[in-house]
């Protein structure tokens, strides 16, 4: 999870770490399980999307697109693929 640039690196880390938690939670509530999930991490305001640097070079928006969460989706050995709720298995293969 990610913020943007406005307050401290603590304030942020912070902050971050607790959307990355957040995430996890939500992903486990909602049916992914937790043997699905490497982990989970916030890094602040160390990876901006953009050239915000504070509230004063950047619109409202600018800043928005910075406070994110990301996570990649990885094929599992047995080319089952999560998606959503449900396990779906992979006719690509």
């Amino acid at each position: 999870a990610h913020t943007d640039p406005v307050g401290s690196h603590a304030y942020n880390d912070n902050l971050s770490e607790r959307r990355a938690k957040s995430t996890y939670e939500y992903l486990i509530d909602h049916g992914v399980p937790k043997e699905h999930i490497v982990s989970y991490k916030g890094y602040g305001k160390r990876k901006l999307i953009n050239h915000c640097t504070s509230k004063r070079d950047c619109t409202d928006e600018e800043l928005e697109l910075n406070r994110r969460t990301e996570f990649p989706i990885i094929r599992m050995k047995s080319g089952r693929i999560f998606s959503g709720t449900s396990a779906v298995t992979d006719s690509s293969k």
